[in-house]
């Protein structure tokens, strides 16, 4: 299978962490196998074109359709939030979308978005503050900065750990539809 990421992808994975990959062919078993594959041991949520024919109506589905497997038959085999109970099957054409979330990534995007959040507030604490000029303290720049750094740069840094492992990335693998 050969994808290749848009340049807007490539942007938008650099400052938010999610990335389109148009895998460039339609659905079929084999390229949703490749894909699953590839992120072996992910969850994959599967966004269809159309409720699957023959079989139960997935319109009936409300929440996200997780991938199970694939057949050799052109089906992909799927689960909504009903549990094993509730798995169809679907045809492999009437994929529109496969998608990933990594939220160990994802906290690593966010410790970065932190980390430079928290120097970006330090520089601008010992630029901005100064020594006190009615106090009769020693006062001075380098310890403003420490004080932001430590008071507000390490909470900003947790924090933002803390949103990206929950939101975590996601590479979304995007099908062309069946003529």
């Amino acid at each position: 299978m050969h994808r290749r990421p848009p340049s807007v992808a490539i942007l938008v994975t650099l400052i938010f962490g999610c990335a389109t990959m148009k895998v460039g062919a339609p659905a079929t078993s084999a390229s949703i196998e490749a894909v699953r594959r590839e992120n072996r041991g992910a969850t994959l949520v599967v966004e269809r074109l159309a409720p699957p024919a023959g079989g139960r109506d997935a319109s009936a589905q409300t929440g996200p359709l997780t991938l199970v497997g694939t057949t050799p038959t052109e089906t992909i085999v799927v689960e909504g939030r009903g549990g094993p109970s509730s798995q169809f099957s679907m045809r492999s054409a009437d994929v529109a979308s496969l998608t990933r979330t990594h939220h160990g990534l994802g906290a690593l995007y966010g410790a970065g978005t932190g980390a430079l959040l928290a120097a970006g507030l330090t520089v601008l604490a010992a630029l901005t503050l100064g020594p006190c000029s009615g106090c009769e303290s020693d006062f001075t720049r380098g310890d403003a900065a420490r004080i932001v750094g430590l008071g507000v740069g390490i909470p900003v840094f947790l924090l933002s750990t803390a949103v990206g492992a929950i939101i975590g990335t996601r590479t979304t693998y995007v099908f062309e539809p069946a003529l």
